[in-house]
């Protein structure tokens, strides 16, 4: 029963894996789409799942290809923790999922000719595996998904079979193994429940699908003026907010809180973003708007500076305004032009019009 059940959960979590990349085209997805094949193709190399299907073949045969999907599955894991916490480009992690691989496979490979049994030739891939699940369950509750709702049912299943696959060369032979196989189809249930939430629901629409507000990207150096958008988002619940100040109200719409004190999720509809993580907050707004948010607002920008540098923030600000373009969206920076060298402050005002340009629009159409 549970080997059947383990076949069916692997099976549906790369569809519903796969599903999610179809329909969003997200890096991360694709990652973790290829690990969840690699499971897949795995189990069905399991002894007990090919006795199952009606076939027995030589354990010694299968062992190495077993051990090679779990450490496929392992590498791919691996790269998506490390895409979730925005490392992925960082040499350090490209060379380690390079050396782990390397030296993997060669474990895999001295073993099988040293006529090792099962539990010896997969444990190093086994335990990787293990310790790359329970990491990607840690960062998705830290970055992607928040810790109470039914999606964080996938990463917390993760951690939890990760940490079954800990033990797997030490019990899998022992009186205790039969109850662990069964804890993990259990826990790939729940993974699935989880996966199945954050693939069709994770990210809310507007409540309202458009503010009349023109298409563009706009500054605005005026509090008044940043405040009464901010007023507009919050009776719609349209728009995404980047901001340093945590609100005080109950945003309506989702809100980016850059701060080095905290990361992940803080309430239904505000996230704390680390300065340095601006790739994933690209990222995120993208998402957002894609679901139907039409503006996003900042004021944050200064403080991005800060932390990053002028040229790293101002690339992510004109890779944000040219996502918010794409879409036909609105970008509102709300900045203090004096907080910048000349120089400085005209390259951003090249790409950003007043936003009294945008007021004067409007009052053109009522």
């Amino acid at each position: 029963m549970f080997e059947l059940i383990n076949v069916v959960t692997r099976g549906l979590m790369w569809i519903l894996s796969f599903y999610r990349w179809i329909r969003k085209r997200e890096p991360l997805m694709i990652i973790i789409t290829l690990a969840f094949w690699s499971d897949f193709l795995g189990v069905l190399t399991q002894p007990i799942v090919s006795k199952m299907l009606g076939v027995s073949p030589d354990v010694s045969n299968i062992s190495p290809l077993m051990s090679t999907y779990a450490l496929l599955e392992g590498i791919f894991l691996f790269l998506a923790t490390m895409y979730t916490l925005g490392t992925i480009k960082k040499a350090w992690a490209q060379v380690t999922s390079f050396v782990v691989f390397q030296v993997g496979s060669l474990y895999i490979v001295l073993s099988t000719i040293f006529k090792a049994d099962l539990p010896v030739i997969s444990a190093f891939s086994v335990l990787f595996m293990g310790i790359s699940m329970i990491l990607l369950g840690i960062s998705l509750l830290k970055r992607e998904i928040e810790s109470r709702g039914i999606a964080a049912l996938f990463p917390i299943g993760l951690i939890l079979l990760g940490s079954i696959n800990l033990t797997y060369p030490l019990l899998v032979y022992s009186k205790l193994a039969p109850y662990l196989y069964g804890a993990g189809a259990v826990f790939r249930v729940l993974m699935i429940i989880g996966l199945f939430k954050y693939t069709i629901f994770e990210v809310k629409p507007p409540k309202i699908q458009e503010i009349i507000l023109k298409p563009g990207a706009f500054y605005t150096d005026n509090e008044s003026e940043f405040e009464s958008v901010i007023m507009k988002m919050q009776l719609s619940g349209n728009g995404v907010l980047i901001t340093r100040k945590l609100p005080k109200m109950s945003p309506t719409f989702p809100v980016f809180w850059i701060t080095k004190v905290t990361s992940g999720r803080i309430d239904e509809n505000v996230t704390a973003i680390q300065p340095s993580d601006i790739g994933i907050l690209i990222d995120l707004v993208k998402r957002h708007l894609e679901k139907g948010h039409s503006v996003v607002a900042m004021d944050a920008f200064e403080y991005l500076v800060v932390e990053n540098g002028f040229e790293v923030a101002v690339k992510f600000l004109f890779s944000l305004k040219d996502h918010v373009l794409k879409l036909n969206k609105t970008l509102i920076l709300f900045t203090n032009p004096q907080a910048y060298q000349d120089k400085q402050w005209s390259v951003i005002a090249r790409e950003l019009e007043r936003l009294s340009e945008l007021k004067a629009t409007e009052q053109g159409k009522s």
